[in-house]
């Protein structure tokens, strides 16, 4: 009883799935790992996709602490007290069934040296003093209980978890173990604050991101895909990938998908190219403004690298500390040879020669003073499509960023997007940024996921309006010639 891995031994689950009852896996490598994250590090978050016996792994952690707590031996806690948090009522008793379950299955020797002094469908409670209690977060729940370990199950759904939280960190102490794990549920939740570290006040807590659908050994495409025949894109995104979607209507990019459009910059062998001309969208949000950076590859595609997004900022400190320190990250030693090309709207240049200070006003005079003091002696600002890109014409680049999802002849997209330097940009793409659900429902919704897509959306379409015009520049013209006089013998 003093390994928790060769008590798993002699579990058995019951399997929902397959409808049967089989040995716990604990040849499953991603579960140790999970496990002695757990150990070391004490406070974890977990954003996880469906089917990972994630749940049912906490509640087997919960089963092993009170059935060896005060069994004497050196190590061993005299008393455990766990906490086990969930939705509500129904989900809270099934939680505890995930103990009650594997108990009566053990061998008869494991419960007759740990025997229940306590068996309902919320509480658990074994003669050597471990325990086990399940609170549903409908409403209210505890505050002062002094647990051992908590985990709360599926919390981006939970309710009352604010308050409980509040009570509960300062009982905790250092040693106490705290499991929180969760299928995102958009951005207005508890999880997601802590799993994004919002306002620097979660620093401890470990993240643990198990979005892979294909982690678990015995998961395959055919599997996937029987999950996902009966789901909206926006839903597969949520269950099976782990994305924070928050939408309320339609995708404007529905033919996104996340294994065909993404790359990983470490393992596709995707780098930088410090040489090439580099391609900047921007959007000029007051106070949030919005940078995406791209370059286009030997095989005719944009590839969007990194993505800037500033919270209450200024755009002249936007681009100064957010923007140049990003650029010249990915420059390395600067190339005098390398181009920027920065794609601004349309009404970034409308108002530019105007003196007021508020808004976009002086936006571009920003991009250009800011990186021609840092060393790029020619500073390429040009606007999207004229008359494209404003709230009452976004139809046409909307439409020009479409064709670049489509697969062309050579089996790839026009676009693909870095996992690591772009998370809400592709968020967007897998569903956030979408049309309302009531109103004018062809222009998209103006939310937190519209900024970096006016970005994008500044790159296509201006790079196509500066290939247009090159076009027109390079091809070559006959000068006219004079027509010569007609004599009067002569025919006309």
């Amino acid at each position: 009883m003093t390994n928790f891995w060769y008590f798993l031994r002699f579990v058995t689950t019951d399997d929902e799935e397959r409808k049967l009852v089989r040995p716990y896996p604990v040849e499953w490598e991603y579960l140790r790992r999970f496990d002695d994250t757990i150990n070391e590090h004490k406070r974890a978050v977990c954003n996880k996709s469906r089917r990972l016996m994630i749940s049912n792994h906490c509640m087997l952690r919960q089963l092993w602490h009170g059935m060896r707590a005060g069994c004497g031996v050196e190590g061993v806690p005299g008393v455990f007290k766990g906490g086990v948090f969930s939705i509500g009522e129904v989900e809270a008793q099934e939680l505890m069934q995930k103990i009650e379950h594997p108990y009566y299955r053990l061998p008869a020797w494991m419960k007759a040296r740990a025997p229940l002094k306590l068996d309902n469908t919320m509480k658990k409670e074994w003669g050597g003093g471990g325990q086990v209690q399940a609170f549903p977060l409908k409403r209210t729940g505890p505050r002062t209980f002094g647990f051992s370990e908590v985990f709360f199950d599926e919390m981006a759904y939970q309710e009352a978890v604010r308050g409980v939280w509040r009570g509960m960190i300062p009982t905790l102490g250092d040693q106490g173990v705290l499991i929180a794990v969760s299928t995102p549920n958009g951005k207005q939740n508890l999880f997601y604050d802590v799993w994004t570290n919002k306002k620097g006040r979660y620093k401890r807590f470990f993240r643990i991101n198990y979005s892979d659908w294909a982690i678990n050994p015995e998961h395959d495409q055919k599997w996937r895909d029987t999950m996902a025949e009966s789901m909206t894109k926006q839903e597969v995104a949520a269950e099976l990938e782990g994305a924070f979607v928050h939408h309320t209507g339609e995708p404007v990019w529905d033919t996104f998908e996340l294994k065909t459009h993404t790359f990983n910059p470490a393992e596709d062998k995707i780098e930088f190219n410090p040489k090439a001309p580099i391609y900047i969208g921007w959007d000029l949000g007051y106070h949030f403004p919005a940078a995406l950076i791209a370059q286009r590859n030997s095989d005719d595609q944009f590839v969007v690298f990194r993505e800037v997004i500033g919270a209450d900022l200024e755009f002249e400190t936007f681009c100064e500390r957010e923007v140049l320190p990003v650029c010249e990250h990915l420059y390395g030693p600067r190339n005098i040879n390398t181009m920027e090309f920065f794609f601004v709207p349309p009404d970034g240049f409308a108002v530019q020669r105007k003196k007021s200070k508020s808004g976009t006003v002086n936006d571009v005079g920003d991009i250009q003073l800011v990186f021609k003091i840092a060393g790029q002696p020619r500073v390429n600002t040009r606007p999207s499509v004229e008359g494209v890109g404003t709230r009452d014409n976004e139809g046409p680049r909307i439409k020009e960023v479409r064709k670049l999802w489509r697969l062309r002849t050579d089996g790839r997209p026009g676009i693909i997007i870095s996992e690591t330097g772009c998370p809400n940009l592709i968020e967007g793409c897998q569903g956030s940024y979408c049309y309302p659900e009531t109103g004018n429902t062809e222009i998209p919704d103006k939310n937190e996921a519209a900024h970096i897509q006016d970005a994008l959306q500044s790159i296509v379409t201006g790079f196509n309006r500066m290939s247009t015009i090159d076009k027109k520049q390079t091809k070559k013209r006959h000068p006219k010639r004079r027509k010569r006089p007609t004599l009067p013998w002569q025919p006309r």
